[in-house]
């Protein structure tokens, strides 16, 4: 999955997000930057063009994940 969200930087991504639903946290990668680590109550960050004002916590208890 690395790779991928890597190669999608690499080519013109501004943003990626990879969420763990096992440890409840989303990793935010950027072209130009270190990934990194959400939890809790922050906001998630989004692109200029996309407004959407929600937390690491409420993404979660949106997404229904199967086991």
């Amino acid at each position: 999955m690395t790779r991928k969200i890597l190669h999608s930087l690499r080519h013109g991504s501004q943003m990626r997000w990879l969420i763990d639903p096992d440890e409840r946290v989303v990793l935010v990668y950027l072209p130009s930057s270190l990934s990194d680590e959400l939890l809790g109550d922050t906001l998630l960050p989004c692109s200029s063009e996309f407004v959407l004002e929600l937390t690491v916590v409420e993404m979660f208890s949106l997404l229904k994940v199967a086991k």
